[in-house]
């Protein structure tokens, strides 16, 4: 008697070990890996693979944590055998390093599975706008057309805007910056001068980057001035 309830026992005991390391296997969370942005709106791809597949579509779910609340949305998408989805993205992200842990949940069962992944955010990794070395024309002569060779690098690359301000209703005459040439990483143009009263001609010379195909030209900008005596 004593023998067979030792058995028993001992039964319940491995069986017990095989349902809890049943249970963890439950859920196989995809491989998480370290991102880095620059402050473009990311858009990473997050899911799980079940073994138990018939309950997939009620009683499984993703969530993630370590990052402020209203930042990220989990978009997600159960099929038969896994959950896929992205952790996308909605609000500005304060810059910094943040540990982002991903866990996919059995609800019934309270199984998970998590992984945590690094994400950086900073405009430290956004490359400096570099204005190409002017040439300083400090006095101008009235009555004469000038020209002077402006342009902007940004080795990052990213597409660039020059403006200048202070060429408009500047009181001395015509000053105007035409673009010359344009392309990622790149652009520069020349400002034309015909200046008909002596002075002084103040201006300033703007360099922004825009981050991602459809940002604002705000993410990083340089600015350069121009100093002229008009005679």
């Amino acid at each position: 008697m004593k023998l067979t309830l030792k058995i028993l026992l001992a039964a319940v005991v491995l069986l017990l070990g095989f349902s809890s390391l049943y249970a963890q296997q439950m859920i196989a969370l995809d491989p998480v890996f370290s991102y880095e942005s620059r402050g473009e709106p990311f858009s990473i791809p997050i899911g799980a693979t079940f073994l138990e597949p018939s309950e997939a579509a009620t009683h499984y779910d993703l969530f993630v944590t370590g990052l402020p609340s209203g930042i990220v949305k989990v978009i997600s998408k159960v099929s038969p055998f896994k959950i896929t989805g992205y952790l996308r993205q909605v609000a500005a992200v304060p810059q910094g390093v943040y540990y982002i842990t991903i866990t996919a949940m059995h609800y019934p069962t309270s199984t998970t599975s998590s992984a945590t992944m690094k994400l950086k955010i900073g405009s430290e990794l956004n490359a400096p706008i570099i204005f190409d070395p002017l040439e300083q024309i400090k006095v101008l002569r009235i009555n004469t057309w000038y020209s002077l060779a402006l342009g902007v690098t940004d080795n990052d690359p990213e597409s660039l805007l020059l403006s200048v301000t202070g060429a408009v209703n500047n009181g001395l005459g015509y000053v105007k910056f035409v673009k010359t040439e344009d392309e990622l990483g790149r652009t520069g143009g020349v400002l034309l001068m015909y200046l008909s009263r002596p002075g002084e001609l103040k201006l300033n010379l703007i360099a922004r980057d825009r981050r991602g195909e459809m940002g604002p030209y705000n993410s990083n900008s340089s600015l350069a001035q121009l100093h002229f005596l008009v005679r």
